[in-house]
């Protein structure tokens, strides 16, 4: 299984405890990381931005 693949199994392991927990699910990563997509494709929205970063949360409940 390739990094990539497993930090998406990871990602949706959180996501899913955080729904089962309600709480949040925050992070934030540079803005010219292409992870940023990936992220967006896995439900999380960013919340806030800079010019060097962008702040993204899931909304779980």
């Amino acid at each position: 299984m390739t990094e990539e693949r497993t930090f998406a199994v990871f990602l949706r392991q959180v996501l899913s405890e955080a729904v089962a927990l309600d709480l949040p699910v925050r992070l934030s990563v540079l803005a010219t990381n292409p992870a940023v997509a990936f992220y967006r494709r896995e439900g999380l929205r960013i919340q806030e931005e800079t010019p060097e970063r962008r702040y993204m949360t899931a909304a779980t409940s």
